[in-house]
């Protein structure tokens, strides 16, 4: 049976005055090589940079539309007035796509054409670092009419739909009139929520939404205008599907009042493909202080790095991620790492994808460790600098099938010294800080953190997976 031709999506850039990140988001739509994308930009006259940029990028955009505009949503739907596309979006001026984003979408909406509304996951830059923002869950009418929020640029749906509620409300809303739409579009049409990242806000100085309280008082005109309609008709009545299990690689937002690292690095990186696959990531994880970025490939069971150059500036006030030791307080760790005196031999590292697969017993890092979970963004091996694929015994399996192979033998070890490096990296987070020096001093730490890899090894959950494979 054919496979349907992939759906026009249309998307609508509103911008006034935001030189400093439009080319960015420009970029990040452009990059997305959907084939069948209708890009509008709304500019309400700017007087900075932004028509430099504007006619720079003209090769990228379907359409300019220039001119004064009442607010924000007045310019969004003087855009959404001139689309053709079967779905819409909208991306503020200051964010951006997240690789595969158009793809993934047109795939929910073409795989059931029956759905109108779509919404998914976000990430989050704040000073230069990337990371989601907090989980997201199935929601529909009522949920939304008792607080829930979506994240706006992470919302796709029909035009037909949009239409047929009446669209934005241009009059009404300075800040909300994205709930306000929701509210109408769930009032007669299901929600569908995927965990996927589509899109990544961007958090600033002088935002709009940097205005809660505001917000929150036009959300209740919003339902105060839903409650009103509710007496002309009712609104459907729709059950949100189980909300899916958490991950232990959700590294949420946290702590973004406070002041943080500045992380000077590129911020487009729509290009990222999972080197197994070489298809786009569907989840971001998080960025490290060096810069490097991980993506989650669900499809192969593996994380990924990508590496743009970077300059971490490091106030001593906050380190995100910052985490807790893990060894210290566990008597048991001490007292198992008196029968166990030396650390494990550790095989070579495999920190890539390999061109041929080696004879001999190599050893990955473990996606599943256990101290991958409880360190988290601070387990050493996100920093490793040889470390570019971290893979789940899934992942070598099917690395194995595909490349002709027999996975022979499969065990995990955790290293002394890596396990002492994690723990002294807690409360540094997401900021790299351990020298050799420091690991050699931690002598207190080193026999609970051979107790710690005896017990957790023989549950096959350790730092590394050492493989051996067969022709």
């Amino acid at each position: 049976m054919p496979q349907e031709p992939w759906p026009r999506i249309t998307v609508v850039t509103p911008n006034l005055n935001g030189a400093a990140f439009l080319e960015q988001t420009i970029l990040s739509v452009s990059g997305q090589d959907y084939p069948n994308l209708e890009y509008i930009v709304v500019d309400g006259g700017s007087t900075d940079a932004s028509l430099d940029i504007l006619n720079r990028h003209s090769h990228r955009i379907s359409h300019l539309i220039q001119g004064p505009d009442r607010n924000l949503y007045d310019a969004v739907a003087r855009g959404f007035d001139a689309a053709t596309g079967d779905i819409l979006a909208w991306l503020n001026s200051d964010d951006l796509y997240e690789p595969g984003a158009l793809h993934r979408t047109a795939e929910a909406f073409r795989s059931h054409p029956q759905r109108q509304v779509i919404y998914f996951n976000s990430s989050i830059l704040k000073d230069g670092w990337r990371l989601q923002n907090r989980p997201q869950r199935p929601a529909g009418y009522q949920e939304l009419m008792s607080g829930h929020i979506l994240y706006q640029e992470s919302v796709f749906f029909t035009r037909a739909a949009y239409q047929s509620v009446g669209g934005l409300d241009r009059i009404h809303f300075r800040l909300a009139g994205d709930y306000d739409l929701w509210l109408r579009l769930a009032a007669r049409y299901p929600f569908h929520f995927f965990p996927q990242s589509a899109a990544c806000f961007r958090i600033r100085p002088g935002q709009l939404s940097g205005n809660p309280a505001q917000y929150q008082r036009e959300m209740e005109i919003a339902r105060l205008f839903a409650v009103q309609r509710e007496v002309q008709h009712a609104p459907v009545q729709t059950t949100p599907a189980a909300t899916p299990p958490s991950s232990p690689f959700t590294f949420p937002l946290h702590n973004e009042h406070l002041p943080w690292p500045v992380l000077d690095t590129p911020e487009v990186t729509v290009s990222a493909r999972c080197p197994q696959c070489r298809q786009p990531p569907p989840r971001l994880l998080f960025t490290t202080g060096a810069g490097r970025i991980w993506y989650l490939c669900s499809a192969c069971h593996l994380a990924f790095v990508i590496n743009p150059p970077a300059r971490l500036i490091r106030p001593e006030s906050f380190r995100p991620f910052a985490t807790t030791s893990q060894l210290s307080p566990r008597p048991l760790y001490n007292l198992l790492g008196h029968f166990r005196h030396t650390s494990p031999v550790e095989p070579p590292l495999l920190g890539g994808l390999p061109q041929n697969l080696p004879a001999a017993d190599f050893a990955a890092p473990n996606l599943d460790s256990i101290w991958a979970e409880r360190y988290g963004p601070a387990w050493r091996y996100w920093h490793h600098p040889e470390v570019s694929v971290i893979y789940s015994r899934r992942a070598l399996r099917l690395l194995a099938s595909k490349t002709g192979h027999r996975l022979h033998s499969l065990r995990t070890l955790t290293p002394t010294a890596s396990l002492v490096h994690s723990d002294l990296q807690a409360p540094h987070g997401a900021c790299p800080d351990v020298s050799p020096e420091d690991i050699t001093a931690a002598r207190h730490l080193h026999a609970p953190a051979r107790g710690a890899a005896l017990l957790w090894d023989a549950r096959g959950r350790g730092d590394l997976l050492v493989a051996r494979f067969n022709q």
